[in-house]
């Protein structure tokens, strides 16, 4: 059994000061929401083995701002490939992943995090489906359980969704 986290990046800037979009960094809310969710996931217990990241400075940035609120960052890898991937590519990357690993986090954009979630979302709680097919906001999270030993196994039919979170709803929860 794996466990496979998908994140989009937290809230950004519209642009940067080298005008790339590449470069775009957090919005002060995204900071916010990253913290959040980082203290959600810490006080569940969920903090993922290992993070494969988007190399952009928006999701470098929502790591940074998600480790605040754990005890310890997991290893974790950036990628140029999951820059704007498009759902196959971020299945790529995900069968690549090292089997010793039980749960791993991908970080990544729109629109290939919402696509790829939305195809694997297939089974599960149907209120975290209900929501995933709503919308898929910046600094959400689709948790998926996966039958599988090998992250080359996963697939479709392996897989489950078990929550979807977004981090402002969560906000009150955590501060409270």
């Amino acid at each position: 059994m794996k466990t496979l986290y998908l994140l989009r990046h937290a809230k950004a800037e519209r642009s940067a000061p080298s005008g790339e979009d590449f470069d775009r960094p957090l919005a002060e809310r995204g900071r916010r929401d990253a913290e959040v969710l980082g203290r959600f996931l810490e006080a569940r217990g969920t903090v993922p083995e290992f993070v494969l990241q988007s190399a952009s400075r928006r999701t470098t940035e929502t790591l940074h701002h998600l480790a605040l609120g754990w005890r310890r960052t997991p290893p974790h890898e950036e990628t140029r490939t999951l820059y704007l991937a498009e759902a196959g590519r971020i299945a790529d990357c995900i069968r690549g992943l090292p089997n010793s690993c039980g749960s791993a986090m991908i970080l990544g954009h729109n629109p290939g995090i919402e696509e790829f979630a939305g195809a694997l979302a297939g089974r599960g709680a149907k209120d975290a489906r209900k929501r995933l097919d709503e919308s898929f906001p910046t600094c959400a999270l689709a948790v998926f359980e996966l039958e599988i030993d090998r992250w080359s196994d996963m697939s479709r039919a392996t897989a489950r969704l078990e929550a979807f979170y977004v981090a402002k709803d969560l906000a009150k929860d955590v501060d409270a």
